[in-house]
């Protein structure tokens, strides 16, 4: 569910930012997903041992948990962009076609 999630999320941000945003929503949403996923496991006491032993522990499995997720919202995100420029690219050239 947390990948559906995440897809649809991205997909939608990328749509929705400028041309210019476009880097800050795909470099923003792997740290974003990894610190979700990390705070619920802590919030949840997935770490049967506290301190810093537990918590690197929630950590490592936070990120073996998370990174399915990230990689498909690098994925959908980066569709998206190719998309948005080949629909761009095809306006710029029915635009240069109606000039001549």
């Amino acid at each position: 569910m947390l990948i559906i999630a995440v897809a649809l999320g991205t997909a939608l941000a990328v749509a929705r930012a400028t041309r210019e945003g476009w880097w800050w929503v795909l470099t923003g949403v792997p740290p974003l997903i990894l610190m979700a996923t990390a705070g619920v496991d802590v919030l949840a006491g997935a770490s049967a041992s506290t301190g810093s032993a537990g918590l690197a522990t929630v950590a490592i499995r936070s990120t073996a948990a998370a990174f399915p997720a990230m990689v498909t919202a690098l994925i959908v995100g980066l569709a998206v962009v190719a998309v948005r420029l080949v629909r761009e690219r095809g306006r710029a050239v029915r635009r240069e076609g109606r000039r001549d």
